[in-house]
Parts: C-alpha cells; sequence; structure tokens
C-alpha cells in the first residue's frame, strides 16, 4: 500500500480513545460521519478511513488511561491487539484533575500490555479544555489546564520510542496552547472540550501528513 508517495506493510491499527476519538462534536451541524461511510467521525478514524487504512475504533465516552492502562478493566477494549500491531491512544482528557505520576504509571502498563502482543503503542497529546467560548479555563478552574500542560510536556518527551502525535499542536492556539486556534469557524468546540468538523479536519490532515512514521 502506497500512503503520502511511502510503501506501507498493510497492518490494522487499534484506537484507543474517549468521546474525541468516538467523534462527539464533529459531524454536528455539517452531518459529516453521520450517513454512510458511518463510524468516521472522529480525527484518527477521518485520517485511517480516509488513507484506506484498516482501523478498530474502540473509543468510548468517558475512557480514562487510568482504566485502559490495566488489563483487568479493559480486557474488551485490547482484545483486537491479536490483530493489530500498532496502537494510536488519545486518552488522558478525562484523567485530567489527577497527578502526572498516576497518568505515566497508567500509559506505562497499557505500553507494557501493546508491547508483550508484539505491538507498539502511539500516545496523542491531549486538546485545550476551555470554557464553551474559548476565553477562559473550563469551569474557570485552572487544574485541567494544568494536567494537561504536563501530560502534553511528557508525552512530547517520547516516552515509548515510538512516536507521538501531536494532538494539541494541531488544534491549538499558536500563540497560546490553552485556547483553540482562532482560525476554525466559531465555535471550535461546543463546549469547550470537545472538537467541532473543523478542529477534526484539521488534526486528522496533520495525522495523515505523518501517518507513515507510525505504521511502518
Amino acid at each position: 500500500m502506497v500512503v503520502n508517495g511511502i510503501s506501507l506493510p498493510v497492518t490494522s491499527t487499534l484506537v484507543l480513545g474517549d468521546s474525541i476519538s468516538v467523534g462527539t462534536g464533529d459531524g454536528i451541524a455539517t452531518g459529516e460521519g453521520i450517513s454512510p461511510p458511518y463510524g468516521t467521525r472522529g480525527f484518527i478514524a477521518r485520517s485511517l478511513f480516509g488513507l484506506g487504512l484498516p482501523f478498530i475504533n474502540n473509543g468510548r465516552g468517558g475512557n480514562r488511561i487510568s482504566i485502559d492502562g490495566n488489563l483487568a478493566n479493559s480486557w474488551r477494549r485490547l482484545a483486537p491487539l491479536d490483530q493489530c500491531r500498532v496502537v494510536l491512544c488519545n486518552l488522558g482528557t478525562n484523567d485530567s484533575g489527577g497527578s502526572l505520576a498516576a497518568f505515566q504509571n497508567s500509559y506505562a502498563s497499557l505500553n507494557r500490555v501493546v508491547v508483550s502482543s508484539g505491538g507498539k503503542l502511539i500516545p496523542c497529546t491531549l486538546g485545550p479544555r476551555t470554557n464553551a467560548t474559548n476565553d477562559g479555563p473550563l469551569r474557570n478552574d485552572t487544574t485541567n489546564r494544568e494536567f494537561i500542560d504536563v501530560a502534553n510536556a511528557w508525552l512530547r518527551t517520547n516516552p515509548f520510542g515510538n512516536g507521538y502525535f501531536d494532538h494539541s499542536a494541531a488544534v491549538c492556539d499558536p500563540s497560546d496552547q490553552t485556547r483553540w486556534n482562532p482560525s476554525f469557524a466559531v465555535p471550535a468546540s461546543f463546549d469547550g472540550l470537545h472538537p467541532m468538523p473543523d478542529a477534526h479536519r484539521a488534526s486528522a490532515a496533520a495525522l495523515s501528513a505523518k501517518i507513515a512514521n507510525f505504521i511502518m
């Protein structure tokens, strides 16, 4: 299979994520991903489907890395590892307010499970968490914002050596990583947390441009 001029092996990708990976907010007002082909909402699914790459989207609203990092609690979502050699993980938003150490430990546990199955884990950085008007933190509470900042800084160190996808860079204001990109249609998020189609399209395009780095 040739993607972006690069010959790639045909391998399935397992998507682990929360409501953002499911596509909550994507398709609002436009109907994208609601009509056939179904299930192509969310930036990861948009990218992989658009490139014709096989994938299983096991994202689920409310998921946390603290759950998926524990095999006993997430075996159903991780069952497809037998068929998937790449795991794109967009988890962590629902862990906001917790500690960085707990986030790191849960991610490390998940990585051990993926590696033991012969796969590799590709984490995604976390997007903004603002109020609905994009002019301040969610609920005027900086705790969530501070967690996202330190979590993203750690993910950008490439902790598992397989690379990472910088979803945050694709959707944030380049001059202020705590806000959504002002070039997106207003609102960029209907609630400050779930991206609208403009943000999903931008992140999908950025992921598609990098995909060869992850699935080789």
